[in-house]
């Protein structure tokens, strides 16, 4: 009777342990999750950031082509 309630003592201890680490293990990784998540949505905003201004860039560069091809037109 001693030996079965110290087996199911052990049980018990290390079923307490695994559950433990399964909860810890999600935890961090949730964590890490949400870093890598916020990590990718910062960049996703530089990369846009960077996309407007290349189109206003571009933009520009429409206006200005125009006028000089406008100008071009009036010296001819």
């Amino acid at each position: 009777m001693i030996k079965d309630s110290l087996d199911e003592l052990i049980f018990w201890c290390m079923w307490g342990i695994v559950t433990v680490v399964c909860l810890i293990t999600v935890g961090v990784t949730s964590v890490q999750n949400d870093k890598t998540i916020d990590s990718l949505k910062h960049q996703t905003t530089v990369q846009q950031n960077k996309i407007d201004k290349q189109q206003r860039e571009i933009s520009q560069l429409k206006q200005t082509n125009k006028a000089l091809a406008n100008q071009a037109k009036g010296r001819h």
